[in-house]
């Protein structure tokens, strides 16, 4: 059994930061210096032996990890302290992801990520990284090792419209923000103070020339947001540009990327249930994203477990048929909210948009120098809410759960965004199904499913009729008892009844 090693560039990504933030101004000083070599030498010789130090701590971690591929996994050695020792199973295998950055890309070296059932939610089971050929020959361990059954072939590729879709969709502002300030702050290290003062000055100058009759302030906090969440748009599209899915045997292989490139194999046994993810302009035109819930995909920073960008609902089933097999939608909702609970979807965003509203007046009141401010920033705070009431309305008709053929098809909504999720009746952990004292008077109640998967899975359903959640989840549910029907209805108190049927959902399967 010959271990390897990573790819030696693996030494450079062990380097901390604090090595090229010494190593740069070293340099620079090397140059700048007038006292010759061997002076700038006595002036700089502690800070040389702190780089010597980073970079022999480096070798060190990266001559401690080994891997190889044995008859029953890949067995893998790391830690410089303490040793650890440990082998994935062929067959236990749900993801193996290969993403080759940019700046790898000229060099073939890409990261190889391996993922499980075991193991953290948040982590792979292990990480290397190795050249192109290397990982390929890893992977086709992999693939000679589980059997894979016949299959026709089938490719999915998505147009440029729809991965733009997706992007708009999924992009978030506060990422967008929260990436835009790491890498300014990042570049001031190296670069100077002087280069993040410049940009911030020339960001609020453009603020000042843009504030017509608004408050410059606004104006810099608008440009902003748009800035935050144009960047993660563009973050998103170049990630998912030239998107690809293909179904083989028990093999799913997805590839996308522009800069980057990013290769996944899925086992599709392994596929715990496919969610498609709508807005409120996308639910118009019936197109919807779905993703992937399988443990390793998606898991890396910022990245998103796609399935396809976006479908119309009339090749929806075709396309899970073709690459997920067993999972199908079902359009119409057999169990769904009744028509007085309407006011359980709009009652909190009509509440905020009335306390706003009183807000702005009574400070334009007490403040009436700044009431154009006061203005502007109450409409500001108006417009999202707004938004959000139109989704609370739109996911009345949207709840519900549906089942054909032994395949749930749970809806349920998350602030502007609705979702379905289509899932086999075995992959159901627990059900639990929830009334407050108002509901249990009205019949109605929320239903929490969980759903096994890496991590814990919890989904909320609200405002169904009991006797039919009931009927389509199979439960037999013991009535309450006669005290807690003479409780007066002034409390928010819960009940949790629970199927016997389901066992506990763990924290994650293993």
């Amino acid at each position: 059994m010959k271990l390897k090693r990573p790819h030696p560039i693996n030494i450079l990504e062990h380097i901390s930061g604090y090595f090229w933030l010494l190593l740069l101004p070293l340099v620079r000083g090397l140059f700048a210096f007038r006292g010759g070599f061997w002076g700038w030498l006595s002036g700089v010789w502690f800070d040389l032996l702190v780089l010597a130090a980073i970079l022999g701590f480096a070798l060190l971690r990266w001559a401690s990890i080994r891997y190889c591929c044995t008859e029953k996994g890949i067995f893998i050695v790391r830690g410089l302290l303490v040793q650890q020792k440990f082998t994935v199973p062929y067959k236990e295998i749900a993801t193996i992801s290969q993403v080759a950055t940019f700046f790898y890309r000229p060099i073939h070296v890409v990261h190889l990520s391996v993922d499980s059932n075991a193991g953290s939610a948040w982590e792979y089971d292990f990480t290397l990284t190795l050249s192109a050929s290397a990982a390929g020959e890893l992977e086709a361990h992999v693939k000679h090792a589980v059997l894979y059954q016949e299959r026709p072939h089938k490719t999915y590729h998505s147009g440029s419209l729809y991965v733009a879709l997706l992007a708009f969709v999924s992009s978030r502002t506060v990422a967008g923000v929260v990436f835009t300030a790491a890498l300014v702050v990042q570049a001031g290290k190296i670069l100077g103070n002087e280069f993040e003062t410049t940009l911030l000055q020339g960001l609020a100058d453009v603020a000042k020339s843009l504030a017509f009759g608004i408050p410059p302030v606004a104006v810099f906090l608008a440009l902003l947001i748009l800035l935050g969440w144009l960047i993660s748009f563009v973050l998103n599209l170049s990630r998912n540009y030239r998107f690809t899915v293909t179904r083989t045997g028990q093999e799913i292989r997805i590839r996308s990327g522009f800069f980057s490139r990013y290769r996944h194999l899925l086992n599709a046994e392994k596929v715990n249930f496919v969610e498609s993810i709508q807005s409120i302009f996308t639910k118009g035109f019936h197109i919807h994203s779905l993703f992937l819930h399988c443990a390793g995909y998606g898991k890396a920073k910022n990245e998103l477990a796609v399935l396809f960008p976006a479908v119309k609902r009339e090749r929806l089933n075709e396309l899970l048929e073709n690459l997920v097999g067993e999972l199908h939608y079902t359009e119409e909702r057999m169990v769904y909210p009744a028509r007085r609970s309407i006011f359980r979807f709009v009652l909190t965003p009509v509440l905020v948009i009335a306390l706003i509203a009183a807000s702005a007046l009574l400070l334009g009141e007490w403040f009436p120098n700044l009431l154009a401010l006061i203005r502007f920033m109450g409409a500001m705070l108006e417009l999202p809410i707004l938004w959000w009431l139109l989704a609370r309305i739109q996911a009345f008709f949207h709840t519900g759960i549906s089942k054909t053929g032994g395949v749930y098809t749970l809806r349920f909504s998350k602030r502007y965004s609705f979702h379905t999720v289509m899932v086999c009746e075995q992959r159901i952990v627990k059900i639990v199904v929830r009334q407050s004292l108002w509901q249990v008077a009205s019949g109605v109640c929320n239903i929490m499913v969980y759903l096994y998967s890496e991590g814990k899975k919890q989904y909320v359903i609200p405002a169904l009729p009991l006797e039919q959640v009931c009927t389509i989840l199979g439960l037999d549910l013991p009535e309450p008892p006669d005290w807690y029907r003479r409780i007066p209805f002034f409390g928010s108190r819960m009940i949790n009844r629970q199927s016997p049927k389901t066992e506990e959902a763990p924290e994650y399967a293993e």
